[in-house]
């Protein structure tokens, strides 16, 4: 008995500090990899999964308490991946399908480790009750990326990608403006519901000043979709919660709405114009996402011809070459992906004509 509460301990431990160490991905480079923004990170993440997941089995096995309870989540979890498994085992190329590249650090090998991150993490801390204090680590590590960003807009570092748009420990400024797009909402979620003022209102700081970092992204897409769920999030907050939160919100909406409309208003202005970061936002335009719905069309017409199973991860590009539209020579010659996974997969064909209406 002694002996089996001991590797339980150890087992405990062991996958707490996986868990805990797992935000630090985002800061690791590995400038010896050819791509060093990628490969080492998802080698720092698929390692610490691995040690985490066997040690949660060995809690489950010791404490049923650690063991998986049903969820309608965790069953489509578990298709998802399994369907993606014949997927790829009848893809063009297999191969790549499965263990994708140093490039992209994909496939199926990527899916079958975040598997068992989902129950591994959601059994853990969920016992251990866990999970605010892992996302206020998260959010640690969100401030050292943040200052890093800083550092690099004031320019005492410099941009990886060689141009303006911010990138810090990422590599590059889409990834980075998803990063904290959910590292926003999290510290926002987290000051909602703290209890010491001093920790709510340096998680809305942090939200604040993420938000300024998203917008020297210049990554239009996120910076449409944070301005949605910020709305989408006033509303609901305006129509389920109590009378004072509804007031709170009710005025954020507001505020969401005169400065959104506000900036529109103004989008040909000197002001806007001359700052690179607003003409940039300020040019959003469905006809400058032609390229994608042309993209997307190709993408339809390869659903169509493997409507079930598609043609497996890292197979975009056959279907690419296959469906290859003209008008896109003036484009770059090759596309590993449709910047739609979901409508080259699946195929759903209201969901491709609804993304039409999206920005780039």
């Amino acid at each position: 008995m002694q002996s089996s509460g001991t590797a339980q301990q150890v087992a405990r431990w062991v996958a707490l500090g996986a868990f805990f160490l797992i935000p630090l991905a985002p800061l690791v480079v590995a400038n010896s990899y050819f791509f060093p923004f990628i490969t080492g990170k998802a080698f720092y993440l698929r390692i610490l999964i691995e040690i985490a997941a066997v040690a949660w089995i060995v809690l489950a096995l010791l404490d049923k308490e650690y063991r998986p309870r049903f969820s309608w989540i965790g069953a489509a979890v578990i298709g998802f991946v399994v369907w993606m498994f014949i997927a790829d085992a009848f893809a063009l190329n297999a191969v790549k399908a499965f263990w994708s590249n140093f490039e992209r650090m994909e496939g199926w090998v990527l899916l079958v480790h975040l598997l068992g991150l989902f129950f591994a993490m959601s059994a853990v801390l969920r016992v251990e009750k866990k999970w605010r204090a892992w996302f206020l680590a998260s959010l640690g590590v969100a401030v050292v990326i943040s200052g890093y960003a800083l550092l690099q807009l004031n320019g005492s570092l410099a941009i990886h990608q060689g141009s303006v748009r911010i990138d810090a420990t990422l590599g590059n400024s889409a990834y980075l403006a998803i990063y904290f797009l959910f590292s926003i909402f999290i510290a926002l979620w987290l000051a909602l519901t703290e209890k010491y003022s001093w920790l709510k209102w340096s998680l809305i700081a942090l939200a604040v000043i993420e938000t300024i970092l998203l917008f020297y992204t210049e990554t239009r897409g996120t910076v449409i979709g944070l301005t949605l769920g910020l709305t989408l999030a006033a509303l609901l907050t305006a129509v389920t919660a109590s009378r004072r939160a509804r007031g709170y919100a009710a005025g954020a909406l507001a505020l969401i709405l005169v400065l959104a409309g506000g900036f529109y208003l103004a989008r040909d202005s000197s002001f806007v114009q001359n700052n690179h970061v607003l003409q940039r936002i300020a040019s959003i335009s469905l006809a400058d996402g032609q390229t994608r719905f042309t993209i997307w069309s190709m993408a339809f017409e390869g659903v169509r011809e493997r409507p079930l199973i598609g043609w497996g991860q890292e197979g975009f590009n056959y279907v690419f070459n296959k469906y290859y539209d003209p008008s896109l020579y003036n484009q770059e010659p090759w596309f590993d992906r449709a910047h739609n996974a979901f409508a080259l997969r699946y195929g759903f064909r209201t969901a491709l004509e609804e993304s039409r209406t999206l920005a780039p």
